[in-house]
């Protein structure tokens, strides 16, 4: 007596009642196969990211909020002394950041945060940062 493996039955619709198509065949996409790993360089250009960042000089009490769609890059501009409003404020440190998908969101955060109400809000956020 031979015996069959059993066949594998892999919905493509999103409700099986509804007259959603079977397949036999394993689903590979599924599993992980033929899908961008985080990490890869087409994976990174499909994921842009909108960043707003808030950078810290402890010693003149100096807070500055911005934004980038590279912030490694423009952390390192400001800390070269290459930005006019940061400069004589140097060295910087990065103590806060959020990421956003949208670059309209990430700038509505960005305008938040510099208004007053933003400030206060930072500092409510980072209360323990400040503390120390």
């Amino acid at each position: 007596m031979v015996e069959h493996s059993p066949v594998k039955r892999v919905v493509l619709g999103p409700n099986p009642s509804r007259g959603a198509r079977y397949n036999s065949a394993p689903c590979y996409a599924m599993q992980g196969k033929n899908l961008p790993q985080p990490g890869t360089e087409w994976y990174l250009r499909k994921m842009k990211f909108y960043y707003i960042y808030i950078l810290l000089n402890k010693s003149k009490n100096f807070i500055y909020i911005g934004f980038t769609e590279d912030l490694r890059m423009r952390v390192k501009t400001h800390n070269n002394g290459e930005n006019k409003s940061t400069k004589p404020y140097l060295p910087l440190e990065l103590i806060h950041y959020e990421a956003y998908r949208n670059i309209k969101d990430a700038k509505r955060r960005e305008l938040y945060l510099k208004s007053n109400r933003g400030k206060t809000t930072l500092k409510t956020m980072l209360r323990e940062f400040f503390q120390t």
